[in-house]
Formats: structure tokens, sequence, C-alpha cells
């Protein structure tokens, strides 16, 4: 089985809950497991398996504290990483429960329909609306980079 892959659309319920779909359940190991939720700058939630999480933090753990001690470059790095986190458990119906400020982050409120989407590291979670937003970018992005390398190809062919 290829792990976070697709993307399913669903409803936070009136407690700020997600049930996860039977595939994602499966992808970060079923009720009870420990998964950390991630505000991102581009307006979505992070879902990571605690090891991922770990591993995340550990990564030039050696010189953390000479680091964190000279410069507010990393020490804001920290801060993206540990402030905008949240710990959650996979519930016995498996569900995790949205913080309220979480939900206020990605614009959506409770029973609102929300977009789990796979990113190989884990899941991101997005508002409906910003996940079509989302999607329009990289669309537009895909289309200008064809369109550059066409041109640049041609270009080369006219040099000839």
């Amino acid at each position: 089985m290829v792990e976070f892959c697709g993307y399913d659309k669903c409803m936070i319920d009136g407690n700020g809950r997600l049930k996860l779909s039977p595939a994602l359940l499966a992808d970060f190991g079923g009720a009870g497991a420990g998964l950390v939720l991630r505000r991102l700058p581009e307006g979505c939630i992070a879902v990571y398996t605690e090891a991922y999480f770990q591993a995340m933090r550990q990564a030039g753990r050696e010189e953390s504290a000479t680091m964190a001690a000279t410069s507010a470059l990393y020490r804001r790095k920290l801060r993206m990483i540990n402030a905008m986190s949240f710990p959650v458990t996979i519930s016995p119906q498996g569900r995790i429960t949205l913080p309220a400020d979480f939900r206020t982050y990605i614009g959506v409120d409770q029973s609102a329909e929300v977009v789990f989407a796979g990113v190989d590291y884990g899941a991101e979670i997005w508002s409906l609306q910003r996940w079509n937003e989302e999607q329009a970018l990289i669309d537009d992005h895909m289309s200008l980079r064809d369109e550059l390398e066409m041109k640049k190809d041609l270009d080369g062919l006219r040099i000839l």
C-alpha cells in the first residue's frame, strides 16, 4: 500500500472533530496512535505521526543550544516548529479533534467541510476553499512552466 496518497473530503462535527478515512487511519497507525498537528504558512494544518515529528525536531539538534543562544532566525524556526504544533490522539472512533485556534487559522468553523490531502510525510488539512485556491495556483504554475519550457525549446530550434 502507498501511504499518504490521494485526498478525501470530510466534515468537522459540532465538537471540532474530524473522522479519518479508513486509509488515513491505517496510514497513521489506527486508534490510539499519537499525531502532531502543525500550522503551516500556506494556511493549512500538517498532520504528522509522532515519530516523524520527533525526527524533524531532532534534525540538527547537536548545535541547538548554541544556535538558540545566538540566532534569532533559529529561535524563530524553533517557534515555527514547536509553538505552532499540537499533539492529538486518534480516538477509538477514528477521530481527531482540531483545536479551535487551528480551525480559525485554516478558516473553518464547526460543521465545515475540509480536505485531507496525503503529502508523502503525512497529511494536510485544508478548508475546501483554500484547497481549491491551492489547486488553481498549482495548475497555473504548471501551465506557465510548460509554456516557458516549450518557448525555450522552440527558441533553441531557431538557433539551429
